[in-house]
């Protein structure tokens, strides 16, 4: 059995991954932006292009790099998804309270969610769902990038210095 305070550290860490995640995202997207209005072709033309010279470079269709492109396609679609994005300081701060939130919900195991695996999964099917619903792509970024900060935070609070609180 996986103890609370460690289980509160692999939060961490995988909040640290995601949060790192999303930002280098919205790099690539704010470079995408930046082409783009600069008169260059779109990622998804240029990865198209490179598939096929990676193709045509090999007699074996197994010698390609898959994860080469896996990569590229990523990247192309981060670009897509966050190339005219702004990160906005009002939808930050609402995320930053949505993450703490999270963290007091997981620690005193509010509606079961730190001990089911099935009702935490369907929390957070709901609350994503509502999320895209209700807010645009700028106000769900923003929000999201808020949320990791404020659940890092709070991890590294209760979790990292103390033990998490609850029971």
């Amino acid at each position: 059995m996986v103890s609370r305070r460690t289980r509160a550290r692999l939060q961490l860490l995988v909040g640290a991954l995601g949060l790192a995640y999303q930002l280098w995202g919205y790099r690539a997207g704010r470079q995408y932006a930046a082409a783009v209005a600069a008169g260059d072709r779109p990622p998804r033309e240029k990865l198209q292009d490179r598939h096929q010279e990676l193709i045509d470079q090999t007699d074996n269709i197994e010698d390609v790099d898959l994860w080469e492109m896996m990569a590229a396609q990523n990247r192309a679609a981060f670009a897509e998804m966050y190339g005219d994005t702004q990160l906005q300081a009002r939808w930050v701060a609402v995320g930053v309270v949505r993450g703490v939130v999270q963290g007091l919900v997981l620690d005193f195991d509010i509606f079961g969610t730190r001990t089911s695996f099935h009702r935490r999964t369907l929390v957070g099917l709901l609350k994503a769902g509502a999320l895209h619903r209700l807010f645009d792509k700028e106000v769900r970024h923003s929000m999201s990038v808020g949320h990791s900060l404020g659940f890092l935070t709070y991890r590294i609070k209760y979790g990292l210095i103390s033990e998490p609180l609850g029971d």
